[in-house]
């Protein structure tokens, strides 16, 4: 039996699994800026449509086990808990979506499609908790690197030698164009803390083993 598929305290229900959520929820609308600013911004639209295809995805592979948050078995408070888990999973979830997709422009267009065709391709698919925590984990560790290594090392802010190699090889299109802001060079950090943070505490939710979904 896994950490997921034990009983869940009363504690960490009501209290540790919404504070973690809605921590995630928060830091990842603030963005750092250079100079010392900070700036919170709600998730965009499209962040909120991935989030609800991610957290269906979630329930369908078991990651997240519906059954064991809304039940006629339990109580109503602890069906109003497990509410609340939801809809700061989706909360948590949106944010972490838009803290990980650039801003505008090019860049922003590509990254929300390449978050589509995981999604897309992961439903079409048989997949199970493990595969899943590990593909999200591959792919926002990946566009972590793209926006908070790569664009932040091109940005104005940013080193000069990348920046000439690249602006040589897309000649014709600005940086605003691609979709580059310049961030705090801290921004990166709090990027990785609250991403590590989201995939460890929907890997701690409630949740139904491998095997159970692959009956299903």
């Amino acid at each position: 039996m896994t950490d997921a598929t034990h009983p869940v305290s009363a504690g960490r229900e009501a209290f540790t699994l919404p504070l973690a959520l809605l921590t995630i929820a928060g830091a990842g609308g603030m963005r750092l800026l250079p100079g010392g600013a900070i700036r919170f911004e709600p998730p965009p639209l499209m962040a909120l449509l991935l989030a609800t295809a991610l957290v269906a995805l979630l329930a369908r592979s078991r990651t997240v086990d519906l059954a064991r948050l809304f039940s006629p078995a339990r109580r109503p408070l602890e069906n109003a808990s497990g509410a609340v888990i939801v809809v700061a999973l989706l909360a948590a979830t949106a944010q972490v979506f838009h803290l990980l997709t650039p801003s505008g422009g090019l860049l922003n267009l590509f990254v929300n499609v390449l978050f589509l065709a995981l999604l897309a391709n992961t439903f079409a698919r048989e997949t199970d908790r493990s595969h899943l925590l590990w593909s999200l984990a591959v792919v926002f560790g990946s566009v972590m690197a793209l926006e908070f290594v790569v664009l932040d090392g091109l940005s104005p802010a940013g080193g000069s030698l990348g920046r000439r190699l690249f602006a040589s090889a897309v000649e014709g299109l600005s940086l605003g164009v691609l979709g580059v802001e310049p961030h705090a060079p801290a921004m990166g950090y709090v990027a990785f803390i609250v991403t590590a943070l989201y995939l460890v505490t929907v890997w701690w939710l409630p949740g139904g083993t491998d095997a159970e979904v692959r009956r299903s």
